[in-house]
Protein backbone atom coordinates (compact mmCIF):
# COMPACT_ATOMS: atom_id res chain seq x y z
CA UNK A 1 0.00 0.00 0.00
CA UNK A 2 2.77 2.40 0.92
CA UNK A 3 4.80 1.62 -2.20
CA UNK A 4 1.81 2.11 -4.50
CA UNK A 5 1.20 5.52 -2.93
CA UNK A 6 4.85 6.45 -3.42
CA UNK A 7 4.72 5.21 -7.01
CA UNK A 8 1.60 7.24 -7.75
CA UNK A 9 3.15 10.32 -6.12
CA UNK A 10 6.35 9.89 -8.13
CA UNK A 11 4.36 9.43 -11.35
CA UNK A 12 2.35 12.57 -10.55
CA UNK A 13 5.54 14.59 -10.01
CA UNK A 14 7.02 13.34 -13.27
CA UNK A 15 3.86 14.26 -15.18
CA UNK A 16 3.71 17.65 -13.48
CA UNK A 17 7.32 18.49 -14.28
CA UNK A 18 7.09 17.28 -17.85
CA UNK A 19 3.99 19.45 -18.42
CA UNK A 20 5.71 22.60 -17.16
CA UNK A 21 7.13 24.07 -20.28
CA UNK A 22 8.20 27.67 -20.79
CA UNK A 23 7.06 27.73 -24.39
CA UNK A 24 3.36 28.26 -24.85
CA UNK A 25 2.25 26.23 -27.86
CA UNK A 26 -0.88 28.33 -28.28
CA UNK A 27 0.92 31.69 -28.36
CA UNK A 28 0.43 33.69 -31.53
CA UNK A 29 2.74 36.45 -32.69
CA UNK A 30 0.34 39.38 -32.97
CA UNK A 31 2.95 41.85 -34.20
CA UNK A 32 2.50 40.54 -37.74
CA UNK A 33 -1.30 40.78 -37.68
CA UNK A 34 -2.19 44.43 -37.24
CA UNK A 35 -5.78 45.34 -38.03
CA UNK A 36 -7.33 48.79 -37.99
CA UNK A 37 -10.88 48.80 -36.70
CA UNK A 38 -13.37 51.64 -37.07
CA UNK A 39 -16.43 51.46 -34.87
CA UNK A 40 -19.61 53.22 -35.93
CA UNK A 41 -22.15 53.55 -33.12
CA UNK A 42 -25.72 53.16 -34.34
CA UNK A 43 -27.21 54.16 -31.00
CA UNK A 44 -25.34 57.48 -30.94
CA UNK A 45 -26.25 58.22 -34.54
CA UNK A 46 -29.89 57.35 -33.86
CA UNK A 47 -30.10 59.67 -30.87
CA UNK A 48 -28.26 62.44 -32.74
CA UNK A 49 -30.98 62.72 -35.40
CA UNK A 50 -32.47 66.20 -35.60
CA UNK A 51 -36.15 65.71 -34.78
CA UNK A 52 -37.18 68.64 -36.94
CA UNK A 53 -35.69 66.87 -39.99
CA UNK A 54 -36.65 63.24 -39.43
CA UNK A 55 -36.87 62.37 -43.12
CA UNK A 56 -33.26 63.35 -43.76
CA UNK A 57 -32.16 61.66 -40.53
CA UNK A 58 -33.78 58.34 -41.40
CA UNK A 59 -32.37 58.48 -44.91
CA UNK A 60 -28.92 59.16 -43.46
CA UNK A 61 -29.20 56.23 -41.06
CA UNK A 62 -30.38 53.95 -43.82
CA UNK A 63 -27.45 54.88 -46.04
CA UNK A 64 -24.89 54.34 -43.24
CA UNK A 65 -26.39 51.16 -41.70
CA UNK A 66 -27.95 49.49 -44.72
CA UNK A 67 -26.59 46.03 -43.87
CA UNK A 68 -27.25 46.37 -40.15
CA UNK A 69 -31.01 45.90 -40.34
CA UNK A 70 -33.35 44.23 -42.75
CA UNK A 71 -34.98 46.31 -45.44
CA UNK A 72 -38.41 45.72 -43.92
CA UNK A 73 -37.36 47.33 -40.66
CA UNK A 74 -36.19 50.47 -42.46
CA UNK A 75 -39.33 50.59 -44.59
CA UNK A 76 -41.47 50.43 -41.45
CA UNK A 77 -39.52 53.22 -39.77
CA UNK A 78 -39.39 55.43 -42.82
CA UNK A 79 -43.09 55.01 -43.56
CA UNK A 80 -43.92 55.92 -39.95
CA UNK A 81 -41.64 58.94 -40.06
CA UNK A 82 -42.97 60.11 -43.42
CA UNK A 83 -46.59 59.72 -42.26
CA UNK A 84 -45.90 61.66 -39.07
CA UNK A 85 -43.95 64.34 -40.91
CA UNK A 86 -46.72 65.05 -43.38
Amino acid sequence: MKTSFQLITLLGFVLLLSACNKKNRFEIDTNKNRVEVKIHRFDKDLLAIDTTKLNAGVDSLYSRYRTFFSRGFWLAISSTVYKNAA
